[in-house]
């Protein structure tokens, strides 16, 4: 994401306000808005950068106003990227996690009366790469993948805004995205069981006292799903205020997806090895329709205190058809599941002065039940179901916010307890996965942020949280009091310093360093004879810097990232994929920026 506004961070769950996808809170990213003044604000930046390995890759980004008047606005963003890789493959070459992108975005905004306007966003995105970026822990890749890794996606947003009057105002959202993807993986791992159900055909032929049948006998297996979405959604929104003190919103909510995928395996070096084409191939079609009604006040019942209440009614329905061919099997099936979720929010604020403020909240989050892509069964010969429950979590907290010294050194303190149901894990099973229920779980932890000012020329930050994820009841997949799969456990720790000084009179100078650390995490599973049990892997620690100059409209910035060169694997192979993730490798690049 560039040209950027700004960031918001907000903690979950939102669902109240942001609906099912939030159910951990919300990121939203707001792109520049054309300006009405009449000024260009043009820039282009080059980036040239390195990774230890021998990748190599650049960026080229423009962007800026092309066209502004009194009423009418018109933003353009366009860049273009090679992202270095670090990872060698046998069968797609060196580098194969090298990733080719491209994206432009256009932004329009049309204010013919100043009660009005319209703001259009269309934005293009593609990106493709040979082969993903698991590997063994020297950075080489012995992984089939049959064909490449690709992305792309077209995004417009049509957002109307009328200042009805001065305390009622009205703002409609409407949103189109379609989008192409392939995420191929190796799956080699299921070449015994293949062999089980093709005697013969294997490397794995001799091991099951079988004798090799082909001339070419199976030695590994890649899988790709190349998958179509078309997403149109749409909200109408209310907002006001009223006496001063009762600030409210309300709204509509409208989506209908649909989603498509020709998915299969491959076999290598052979794929007609077995005679039965691919061990799975399967044709997938599913729909979602989804409406939700919303509201949320904020009032004002003293100088000090404040409270919110939030509400918000869930309906969706989904359908699915697959069918296809598991290891010889015709398989398919169609089925639709209906959800309704109605979930609330209250938050009570204290502010005991102008620089403290104190607050307890208790938020619903929900996220619908489904359909599986594929029948699939499990490796003790069950069948998993095809459809999956929605979950349902409530989470507490109380918190402290402020400024002292001035507003030099600002805090954020807040300790949460959540309450999991049904909590939707995916649980890998002989054909493909398959998302099951998890059960109960409990999430407590807290958080702390400190910025200071310690100089007007030196910003420090501090950030620290620690988190426990327990399973609170045994199921088919984990133990009680099991951890999260791919939660950190238990500390995340975030340290940065900002430091602003003059090369000469006539250059400035900045300097930025950043560390980083988390605990590591786990991953457990429980499925027949594949039995894998509190699978460990290590946390992540990374140090990265920024050195830069700035002179006029000309800025100049190197960096490194992963500077100690630090390589934890942050995940281990897992039944079918045989190849780890690993924390990429100490990179160092230069960015050179014109401002016109």
């Amino acid at each position: 994401m560039l040209d950027l506004d700004r960031v918001e961070v907000l903690k979950g769950p939102q669902g109240t306000l942001y609906g099912e996808s939030s159910i951990g809170g919300a990121i939203k990213y707001i792109t520049k808005n054309p300006n009405l003044v009449g000024d260009t604000d043009l820039f282009v930046e080059t980036n040239v950068n390195s990774i230890d390995g021998d990748g190599n890759g650049y960026r080229v980004t423009a962007a800026g106003n092309v066209l502004s008047t009194d009423t009418f606005g018109l933003r353009l963003m366009g860049y273009k990227e090679t992202k270095p890789g670090w990872v060698d493959n046998d069968y797609w070459g060196k580098e194969a996690n090298e990733q080719e992108r491209e994206s432009y975005r256009l932004k329009a905004l049309w204010t013919p009366i100043d009660a009005f306007s319209a703001d259009l966003l269309y934005q293009h995105y593609e990106a493709a790469q040979a082969a993903n970026g698991r590997s063994e822990t020297d950075f080489t890749n012995h992984g089939f993948t049959a064909t490449s890794i690709y992305e792309d996606w077209d995004l417009a947003t049509l957002t109307l805004h009328w200042d009805i009057t001065p305390e009622i105002s009205l703002t409609s959202a409407t949103s189109k995205l379609d989008r192409k993807a392939n995420s191929p993986t190796d799956v080699s791992g299921w070449v015994p069981v293949v062999e089980r159900f093709f005697p013969g055909t294997t490397v794995y032929a001799p091991q099951f006292g079988n004798e090799i049948t082909v001339d070419q006998p199976v030695e590994l297996i890649g899988y790709e799903t190349p998958g179509v979405i078309d997403n149109i959604s749409h909200e109408t929104r209310l907002n006001g205020v009223f006496r001063d003190n009762i600030y409210w919103t309300a709204g509509f909510y409208w989506k209908d997806a649909e989603y498509s995928a020709d998915s299969g395996s491959i076999y290598w070096p052979d794929p007609d090895a077995t005679g039965a084409g691919a061990g799975h191939a399967t044709n997938v079609y599913q729909s979602t329709e989804a409406y939700a009604l919303f509201a949320d006040v904020s009032y004002q019942f003293a100088d000090a205190w404040e409270a919110t209440f939030g509400l918000r009614q869930y309906w969706d329905e989904r359908y699915s058809n697959s069918s296809g061919i598991s290891f010889g099997t015709p398989r398919g099936f169609s089925d639709t599941v209906k959800n309704d979720s109605t979930i609330g929010r209250v938050v009570l604020k204290y502010a005991y002065d102008e620089n403290t403020i104190a607050y307890a909240s208790a938020s619903q989050g929900f996220r619908s039940g489904g359909i599986q892509t594929a029948e699939t069964f499990n490796t003790s010969g069950g069948t998993v179901p095809n459809t999956f429950d929605p979950e349902d979590l409530i989470t507490y907290e109380l918190g402290l916010k402020g400024r002292t010294l001035g507003g030099d050194l600002r805090y954020e303190l807040a300790t949460y307890f959540s309450d999991y149901t049904n909590v939707q894990i995916v649980e890998p099973v002989l054909v493909l996965s398959a998302v099951v229920s998890g059960g109960k779980a409990e999430i407590k932890g807290f958080e702390s942020a400190l910025s200071y000012d310690i100089t007007p020329n030196l910003f420090v930050n501090f950030t620290y949280s620690y988190n426990d994820a327990q399973y609170t009841e045994a199921t088919a997949q984990h133990d009680k009091g099991e951890p999260f799969d791919g939660v950190p456990m238990y500390s995340t720790l975030g340290l940065s310093a900002d430091y602003s000084f003059n090369w000469s009179s006539q250059i400035r100078g900045h300097f930025r360093m950043d560390y980083f650390s988390q605990d590591g995490q786990e991953q457990n599973s429980k499925d027949g004879s594949f039995d894998i049990l509190n699978q460990q892997y290590e946390g992540v620690k990374q140090l990265n810097a920024r050195l830069g100059w700035l002179l006029d409209d000309w800025s100049a910035y190197l960096y490194a990232e992963n500077l100690t060169n630090e390589e934890k694997q942050l995940r281990r192979p897992f039944r079918g994929t045989i190849d780890y993730v690993i924390q990429p490798p100490r990179s160092l690049g230069l960015t050179v920026r014109y401002q016109f």
